[in-house]
């Protein structure tokens, strides 16, 4: 991953979050200052905030605040134990500022450096997927993801490879929507509120099984880049393991492996 997608994604779950945990009427601010030769960020929002307690656990790995503000709210995302660990590969610091009832700030600094300029492949491998795709849309995809960013990402991505995409925000809608349509493909975020990634393709596969159904292609879509977690969804159904933030050439891979799938039925 690029320094600058690492900065990207850092960056959008910050704000995501933000908005996210900021009621309506309240108030999000984004700033940018540069100190010599460090960059520094900021995400300052009006929202619920947390107390001190909650800070001393707020970046230890898919831990959340506070279970009930997760059934409320969703998740955080690419999970900020993660955004730490991207920034600190990037020799930078991230720092938190919260208190209830007051809202949050987050701070990034992050030290500057000059890219050699790189050569742009003219052919690269996101631009060689099957052509049987078509220039229509060829298969009908949903995505399960309470992250608005990420659904938004990996939709505009799924879209430009002629896919017809329908959103859910947890994984009671992603099921719901799944027994009222057909799907050549679901990709589903591990961590949402109402319902996890896990608990909905135990459900769809038994539902295949009970019906008599040939099994859709599930990829699992998560920040959580363990191998262990990997070996868990693919021991649970899924078929594919997809990482956050996801690679456009990673995204046309699935598809055309989805499409192969439904040219074999």
């Amino acid at each position: 991953m690029s320094e600058s997608l690492k900065i990207s994604q850092v960056l959008s779950n910050l704000l995501s979050n933000a908005i996210k945990f900021t009621p309506s009427g309240g108030s999000v601010l984004v700033t940018a200052d540069l100190a010599g030769r460090d960059l520094h960020l900021s995400v300052a929002d009006t929202g619920i905030g947390m107390s001190a307690e909650q800070l001393q656990k707020l970046f230890a790995p898919f831990s959340q605040a506070d279970a009930s503000i997760t059934r409320r709210y969703g998740g955080t995302g690419l999970g900020l134990a993660i955004c730490r660990d991207l920034v600190t590969l990037l020799g930078g610091e991230l720092s938190v500022e919260s208190a209830e009832g007051v809202g949050t700030q987050f701070g990034l600094r992050l030290p500057l450096a000059v890219d050699s300029p790189t050569e742009v492949d003219p052919d690269p491998a996101v631009d060689r997927w099957p052509a049987e795709l078509g220039s229509e849309a060829a298969l009908e995809v949903l995505v399960a993801e309470d992250n608005k960013v990420n659904a938004m990402v990996i939709s505009a991505m799924l879209e430009s490879l002629n896919c017809r995409v329908t959103l859910t925000s947890d994984g009671a809608e992603a099921v719901a929507a799944y027994l009222a349509e057909e799907f050549d493909l679901l990709l589903l975020d591990l961590h949402m509120p109402v319902m996890d990634g896990l608990k909905v393709v135990e459900l769809v596969r038994s539902h295949e099984r009970s019906h008599g159904l040939a099994g859709v292609p599930i990829v699992a879509f998560t920040a959580d880049a363990y191998d262990e977690t990997r070996q868990v969804c693919l021991a649970a159904g899924f078929s594919e393991f997809l990482t956050k933030p996801a690679l456009k050439e990673d995204v046309a891979r699935v598809v055309a492996d989805a499409f192969q799938v439904r040219l074999e039925l």
